[in-house]
């Protein structure tokens, strides 16, 4: 579970960019952030993360408040909370069973261990069949399942996705938001989506939320028109 409780953040003085933000998504959730460009989505997921402290109010990854960790203990959390940005690339001349299997063998995962969970994840991802094809080759959309493969691959408790459908059209972004959904359910991961593209996140077991001036509310308690609308239904 992630959660804020009255977190404000500023980068100029006496111009707040979220104020007392009061937010959360359980284990097994996809937890979706809708806001404009400059709105302050990028600077909310780096708090969740501890990349960035808050002003005030506290941020809770589990039982854990982030704000008594040591160095140590921040550096272990950001193997727990994982992070997709919009520029996030693979590694072009490496397959993508090689990507994929990356984050693995950097804490010194190998053997059967690694081949199962490498396996499972391309099965999940629908990669399988692009294993041994060097990243470079790869569609947009296979591409970005192939870096959130990568992103999860060490058991993350938690994933934070910054605008995860760049550069993707209709069908992929929906078979990507289908694939994080199972994935959250399956390794019952908290999931945060920043995005401003909310048609492509109408399904079950998302909870939507807008940033409202310098706040985030659900999007039931939003009382005024951020410009962003929800699709009716998917195709």
């Amino acid at each position: 579970m992630l959660r804020t409780e009255h977190v404000s953040k500023s980068f100029e003085k006496d111009s707040p960019l979220l104020e007392r933000v009061c937010f959360s998504v359980l284990s097994g959730r996809i937890g979706v952030v809708a806001g404009e460009t400059g709105s302050g989505k990028t600077t909310f997921l780096r708090l969740l993360r501890g990349e960035i402290p808050p002003d005030s109010g506290r941020v809770w990854v589990g039982n854990q408040d982030i704000a008594k960790l040591t160095e140590k203990g921040r550096m272990q959390l950001w193997r727990k909370v994982a992070m997709v940005h919009e520029a996030d690339r693979l590694v072009a001349d490496r397959t993508v069973i090689e990507n994929v299997a990356l984050p693995l063998r950097i804490q010194g995962i190998h053997g059967e261990k690694l081949v199962k969970r490498v396996e499972a994840l391309l099965e999940r991802f629908e990669l399988s069949h692009l294993a041994y094809r060097f990243a470079s080759t790869l569609s947009a959309g296979q591409a970005r399942c192939a870096v959130f493969a990568r992103a999860v691959a060490a058991w993350p408790q938690a994933l934070l996705a910054d605008e995860p459908f760049a550069h993707l059209d209709r069908v992929h972004a929906q078979r990507l938001m289908r694939i994080l959904l199972e994935h959250a359910e399956q390794d019952q991961m908290a999931i945060v989506v920043a995005t401003h593209r909310l048609e492509f996140c109408s399904f079950d077991r998302i909870d939507h939320w807008q940033i409202v001036g310098t706040n985030i509310v659900p999007v039931e308690n939003a009382h005024e028109d951020t410009g962003i609308s929800f699709s009716a239904g998917m195709e």
